[in-house]
């Protein structure tokens, strides 16, 4: 598994452990001007390799960046020998298989139950990712994650964000959202993240980082052409749960960690809300107007998704809990 982070504890240490349960044997962690415990957590896993990658001052596309370390992470991965290289981000997890469902009004396991019942070593099984690769055929070169994005559920302080269960897999959920920037409310019917899948690719191949997203047939430039062009074979299975948003805290650190950086996308596409007006309300918000901003616009209750989980437009998906509360207890 290759990573790049930037100042990613709140997330590092589930990651870490969970995708070693489900069966990455090496991490490539790249070092982006950290200052939290980054790297302090990941010196505790003696399969992590640290490397410090400074994205350069000029990175005008966090891609470039991505690419240069995907680039490298390729060629470790060569050297020694490994089959699969697996590209995430710290808040995405990847599973092996299409996750199990549960109904809203299905009951929640009580305290006994949580004690002495083993839900998460069926969903360790479902999980494993060399089980999943041993199933492709001999051809592809690629496998495509699908996205699971987690909804911005308001977890108490005392939860970690791995125990909201709520992720859009399908149709976009269709809602409005205030631009915090001209006060105008946005129809919004797209995902807050993205739905592009991340990828895990074979290393015998002759191909290149496309974007954090997939890879494409080498073409020895830095800046590849669409990978559509020159496709490569590719299966679609498994997914990788995305936790965009957690508290106010991260999400002023991530959309505000953006700036300096292009405000449009590579093609020249300029960016669309909400990322465009979030990396500038991220560095002008105060910590508590952030707060009240996501509270209002962004997080909803427990009772909200259930009723969208009623109407199917989400889903109820437990077993990323199931495990990590086991891994982590």
């Amino acid at each position: 598994m290759m990573m790049c982070a930037h100042n990613e504890a709140a997330f590092l240490e589930a990651n870490l452990r969970y995708h070693h349960a489900v069966g990455v044997q090496r991490a490539y962690l790249f070092l982006d001007h950290c200052t939290d415990g980054t790297e302090e957590i990941a010196r505790r896993f003696d399969w992590v390799e640290v490397i410090h990658r400074d994205r350069p001052p000029e990175t005008q596309f966090m891609r470039q960046h991505q690419n240069a370390c995907a680039a490298t992470a390729l060629d470790l991965a060569r050297r020694e020998h490994f089959d699969w290289l697996l590209h995430l981000d710290a808040d995405e997890l990847a599973f092996g298989s299409d996750p199990l469902t549960r109904s809203p009004d299905e009951a929640r396991p009580g305290l006994l139950a949580k004690l002495f019942g083993r839900p998460h070593v069926p969903a360790l099984r479902r999980a494993n990712l060399p089980e999943m690769l041993g199933r492709v055929s001999p051809e592809t070169q690629q496998v495509k994650l699908r996205t699971h994005e987690a909804f911005p559920l308001r977890l108490p302080e005392a939860q970690d964000f791995w125990q909201n269960p709520y992720f859009q897999s399908g149709e976009p959920f269709v809602q409005r959202i205030l631009d915090p920037t001209t006060g105008k409310k946005m129809k919004f019917d797209r995902y807050l993240g993205h739905n592009q899948g991340k990828s895990i690719v074979r290393t015998s191949a002759d191909v290149q980082a496309f974007n954090p997203h997939g890879w494409t047939t080498n073409q020895g430039v830095a800046a590849p052409e669409f990978p559509d062009e020159i496709p490569i074979p590719t299966e679609e299975l498994g997914c990788h749960f995305h936790y965009l948003i957690v508290t106010p805290e991260q999400w002023q650190k991530k959309f505000g960690a953006f700036d300096g950086l292009a405000k449009k996308w590579p093609s020249g596409v300029p960016l669309a809300f909400p990322k465009s007006a979030w990396r500038e309300a991220a560095l002008k918000m105060s910590p508590q107007e952030a707060a009240a901003y996501l509270d209002e616009w962004v997080f909803r209750t427990t009772e909200e998704l259930d009723q969208l989980a009623r109407a199917n437009q989400l889903q109820i998906e437990p077993e990323i809990g199931q495990i990590l509360s086991h891994l982590l207890s």
